[in-house]
């Protein structure tokens, strides 16, 4: 339990707190009825969540990712128009990134990634499946539910890897691919925690509240991202070196490091089987994310959103769902019986849960720092 997590919940829509625990809950009695009818108890591999879960969430974000691109078809037209056409300065000047450069240095950077999977052992085609997804349908989808959801850490339910799965077995990439995987995987699409396009779009919605020219705010950005990422691996090497690896955060360095090279140990010995169900799973979430989808954008009166969907076996929504059904009861009762100014007048009560919350892990955590002791355990990183 978290009263941090009530009080960030307690500033997000109610429909949205509705769809969150709505869908958590209806995932476990979804697990009930597979298991009426005499399903295994079968996992995600190396997520929380249920096989059919798994695939059902990827499909709701490949809908999701696919809304996200029609909503913004017509500026991504005027991106593509500046890009290809001549510039347009006073344009320009209200971009983070010319779009010239951002379209090029987005092509640039995808290609290089890709490449640097390959040199790492990935087929060329694995690793085009791995950035891609990762980087235009994971990121995006968990950007989404920190600046819309309000998720304290992001963490999907899939892997790119995955959708292979549904179109072939997992052997057929070989043993360097799945090698490669398992570091990639690691390090970069199993857990991510946090992402910076989550950072970047809170920095751009303040940026146009405060009337901040964001070409300032791309230097701020970038002269941070060097600072953090230079002495960030610097102190990691540093650390782990004069205290050891195993002596320090025990997932990061004994748990996460190892998982991926155990589930995929068994494809690298055996062919296996394909499994048919996959691509149905997928199915079903595809249609029930279209669904909610169409019926939130066409009826005012619909509650549920697909990113309740989408987030419904995530362990944030293992993490969190308790303080966002409390912070919907609340909420929704003072709305509905003290009305919007008793609404607005406690809202320094709840910004008072999170100042205290995360107060205390500050205190705790320079305590622990100076005298070496062991942190205590917050519900977020």
């Amino acid at each position: 339990f978290s009263m941090a997590a009530v009080g960030f919940s307690y500033f997000l829509p109610a429909e949205i707190l509705l769809s969150l625990w709505v869908f958590f809950v209806g995932l476990r009695i979804e697990n009930i009825l597979f298991s009426a009818f005499g399903a295994s108890p079968e996992a995600m591999p190396l997520y929380p969540t249920s096989l059919w879960n798994g695939y059902q969430v990827m499909g709701a974000y490949f809908v999701m990712v696919a809304y996200f691109i029609k909503s913004a078809l017509p500026h991504l037209r005027r991106v593509w128009a500046a890009t290809i056409g001549p510039t347009d300065p006073a344009e320009e000047g209200r971009e983070f990134i010319p779009p010239r450069i951002a379209l090029i240095g987005l092509g640039v950077t995808t290609t290089v990634a890709a490449y640097w999977f390959t040199k790492l052992g990935m087929s060329p085609w694995m690793a085009i499946l791995e950035v891609v997804v990762y980087v235009f349908v994971v990121v995006v989808v968990m950007a989404r539910s920190v600046n819309e959801a309000g998720m304290l850490m992001t963490e999907t339910s899939f892997r790119p890897v995955d959708i292979v799965r549904m179109f072939s077995r997992l052997s057929a990439l070989g043993p360097k691919t799945l090698t490669a995987l398992s570091f990639a995987d690691a390090a970069f699409t199993r857990d991510l925690r946090g992402n910076l396009l989550s950072t970047f779009l809170d920095g751009l919605k303040m940026s146009d509240v405060i009337k901040l020219d964001r070409r300032h705010l791309f230097l701020a950005i970038a002269l941070a991202l060097v600072v953090a990422l230079t002495w960030g691996s610097v102190l990691h090497i540093a650390i782990t070196y004069q205290r050891g690896a195993v002596t320090l955060y025990g997932y990061g360095y004994r748990s996460n490091a190892l998982w991926g090279f155990q589930s995929f140990q068994p494809a690298a010995e055996s062919p296996g089987q394909y499994d048919f169900r996959l691509p149905i799973f997928f199915g079903s979430g595809v249609l029930v994310s279209l669904f909610l989808s169409i019926m939130r954008a066409r009826y005012t009166w619909w509650p549920l959103a697909p990113l309740g969907f989408a987030l419904s076996g995530s362990w944030s929504m293992i993490v969190f769902w308790c303080p966002i059904m409390i912070a919907w009861m609340v909420k929704t009762s003072i709305l509905r019986y003290g009305g919007m100014k008793t609404y607005m007048r406690l809202k320094p009560v709840f910004l008072g849960l999170i100042l205290g919350e995360f107060s205390q892990a500050v205190i705790w955590a320079t305590i622990a720092g100076i005298w070496r002791l062991p942190a205590p355990f917050f519900p977020w990183p």
